[in-house]
């Protein structure tokens, strides 16, 4: 399962830039897609409590949450929580732009749990998530 804020991609002046006749492309889209051609079945959620839902509705197992640790509604580490409580028998694959100070005001470190900071390069992600459902 993959959760990121939907975030426009931006072009240099800041405004959002959509191929014609393709609609807004976010960072979620390129990195469900970019996950999927990797052989992963992505299930992409817009929010927290879309996430929560799509992870209720799925009928197979979950191995790996991708979240940011700042969200809409409740946080990473929250949000991971809460399906944990559900569904114990996944991963975490936790992100972030912001420094370690504000993550740490999340309850998070990233000495003790898995971590990529962003941005990051589709290559380092798909390293970084092989590593975290290995075990490594």
């Amino acid at each position: 399962m993959l959760f990121e804020p939907f975030k426009p991609i931006e072009d240099m002046k800041g405004s959002s830039h959509s191929p014609q006749g393709a609609g807004n492309i976010t960072r979620s889209d390129l990195t469900t897609l970019f996950l999927s051609r990797q052989g992963y079945t992505v299930l992409q959620a817009n929010s927290p409590s879309e996430a929560l839902s799509l992870a209720r509705e799925h009928a197979n197992e979950i191995h790996l949450l991708i979240t940011d640790v700042i969200l809409p509604e409740i946080n990473g580490k929250d949000l991971a929580n809460r399906l944990l409580a559900e569904y114990s028998h996944f991963k975490c694959l936790f992100m972030s732009g912001y420094t370690a100070d504000t993550i740490s005001q999340y309850g998070l470190s990233h000495d003790n749990i898995n971590f990529i900071h962003k941005p990051f390069t589709l290559p380092c992600l798909a390293f970084k998530v092989r590593e975290v459902l290995d075990g490594h």
